[in-house]
């Protein structure tokens, strides 16, 4: 651990145990932060003679001396950021409580090492809990004013308004630490942690027994990640990183991954727990027709888990397989037409939660795959029909949901027309589209309503770019029929050998519903010129799929315009 001299302002670097005592900062980052290696520089800068500092060619010896680094000319450069400010005042609070050592993480870490970034950001939890005072620096609170108002209203007010509480680092800065101190933007005392745990719970929802003994364990997995739920980092997968100390795991840092850093946390605390409450989260948007793996993308889908309790018969066997996700679950069966189940989970609140899976395939014996559908939904068993019978199965759900060719359902999100892999001589553009109404031209799909029985729909394209023998002067036009039949859970397409009107080809789709070659997902039609010199191979075909987690039908056409 690198520590800073609180006398000296220089770095000391401590491997292993024991330590000194040390205060570490807690704050937000501004655009005046100093780094580990500005430090360092800070201090070759003040060892320079007077007289060289002065040397019209001081300017070119700095270049020579930095390796080309962009490094400040002067001290002032660097003593006058506010973030220099930070670590003046952090000393002096060090100094104060004769501490001869503090830890600001700004510049403690050489952020260029990512072998070091990674030990750090993993040994972050411990060093704050291992500190003897964590100094909370609110930038942006104003000084108290008001000689009559008392401590714990004045926090209340400046912590709800303040953006340390917001983010995600800060999270882990607040429970770790044995004592804790606020200070205002001027750096005056505000309060001490423990006399202000009420007003802290308030504006956090952290229990006051985890925030009063820095012990969370007796906490849910959910209830730990709701805590998080309403924070923000700069980077998307700090919000993953910052929570590492709060379930001690630890994980590689892979910026550029995204929202995968948080599905690998959560794969991560499923090794070492069983506690199925990992499960009890809640999408933000998500209806009947959205299909989702076992694991939330964010700590936002968890913001409603902060009464979410770990049960005594949680997760068992809960493990990560080369067919997904896999655990023993209760299951009942709720939808018998679509295999939609109830799974319980041992979690609960009054009662033990359900979510809704829907079996995607049946595959092998105690293989069987599953999504999360309807995930805005999170459910207490006490609503569950008694006489539902209750099976133990297991199941397996992959994150990344693979829809299988033929998948049947009786609600699709849409149509969805996307260019077929097939090489064409010449390029479709959409024309006319009936019905408008659900027409959205920009995703290129048909939205189905929900409440319709069977849906219908007539595309109309054009031929442009023929090759060589097509061209007739004439704009050749095809017509093609999509349907979706509710009560059968079908789906199929047609294209018009003999083309019809748009406003008569309503008609057409009784004689299509009751014959039998109505269900195909393929057609395809031969495209002729008049005199019979050439011809060129048009095909469509239907499939089913997922597109930003909402089930589809993607229409395959072949030569589709891209534009």
């Amino acid at each position: 651990m690198r520590l800073l001299n609180a006398q000296t302002l220089e770095f000391e670097l401590f491997l292993g145990d024991p330590k000194p005592k040390y205060v570490i900062l807690s704050h937000t980052w501004g655009n005046e932060e100093v780094t580990y290696q500005e430090m360092c520089w800070l201090k070759k800068l003040r060892s320079f003679p007077t007289e060289l500092k002065a040397n019209s060619l001081f300017p070119l010896i700095v270049d020579a001396s930095s390796g080309g680094a962009q490094l400040p000319l002067t001290e002032e450069e660097i003593t006058r950021r506010a973030g220099y400010e930070k670590i003046v005042q952090t000393a002096k609070i060090a100094k104060t409580e004769k501490c001869s050592y503090f830890w600001v993480d700004t510049c403690c870490i050489d952020k260029t090492s990512s072998t070091e970034l990674q030990e750090a950001v993993n040994s972050m939890y411990r060093w704050y809990q291992e500190s003897y005072i964590c100094a909370v620096h609110l930038e942006d609170a104003e000084p108290k004013e008001d000689s009559g108002q008392t401590e714990e209203a004045y926090l209340s007010g400046v912590l709800l308004k303040s953006r340390w509480i917001t983010r995600g680092w800060t999270l882990q800065e607040l429970i770790a630490p044995r004592s804790l101190f606020f200070h205002d933007k001027q750096w005056r005392p505000i309060a001490n942690k423990l006399h202000v745990l009420s007003e802290i719970e308030f504006a956090t929802r952290i229990p006051v027994q985890v925030l009063e003994t820095g012990r969370f364990s007796a906490s849910s997995i959910a209830q730990r990640m709701s805590w998080a739920a309403d924070r923000s980092t700069t980077r998307v997968e700090d919000r993953a990183y910052s929570l590492l100390g709060l379930f001690d795991v630890q994980m590689p840092m892979l910026y550029g991954e995204g929202e995968k850093a948080f599905i690998r946390l959560q794969e991560e605390i499923l090794k070492h727990s069983t506690d199925d409450s990992i499960f009890a989260w809640k999408a933000k948007e998500g209806g009947s027709t959205t299909y989702r793996g076992l694991l939330a993308r964010s700590p936002s889908e968890f913001q409603e888990s902060h009464d979410v309790l770990a049960g005594d018969v949680g997760g068992k066997d809960i493990a990560m397989t080369g067919l997904g996700l896999q655990t023993s679950k209760d299951l009942c069966l709720y939808d018998i037409d679509n295999g939609i189940y109830k799974m319980i989970l041992g979690a609960y609140r009054q009662s033990r939660l359900l979510i809704y899976l829907k079996k995607l395939s049946d595959g092998m014996p105690n293989q069987y795959q599953y999504a999360r559908v309807n995930p805005r939904s999170l459910l207490n068993s006490t609503y569950m029909n008694p006489k539902m019978t209750i099976r133990s199965s297991t199941i397996q759900v992959r994150q990344h949901l693979h829809i299988p060719e033929g998948f049947r359902n009786d609600k699709f999100h849409s149509f969805r027309l996307r260019r077929s892999h097939i090489r064409t001589r010449f390029s479709l553009d959409i024309g006319t589209v009936s019905p408008s109404s659900q027409w959205r031209a920009k995703t290129k799909e048909l939205i189905i309503p929900e409440t319709t029985g069977d849906f219908e729909s007539n595309i109309r394209f054009r031929l442009s770019s023929l090759p060589r023998g097509l061209e007739t002067g004439d704009h050749l036009e095809v017509d093609v029929l999509l349907g979706f039949r509710k009560s059968r859970s079908k789906y199929w397409c047609r294209i018009l050998k003999d083309r019809e009107p748009l406003s008569s080809s309503y008609g057409l789709f009784n004689k299509f519903k009751a014959n039998t070659g109505s269900t195909k997902t393929f057609a395809y039609q031969i495209i002729e010129h008049p005199k019979g010199t050439t011809s060129e191979r048009f095909g469509v075909s239907i499939q089913p799929g997922l597109q930003n987690d909402k089930l589809c039908l993607f229409v395959d056409i072949d030569g589709l315009s891209e534009l």
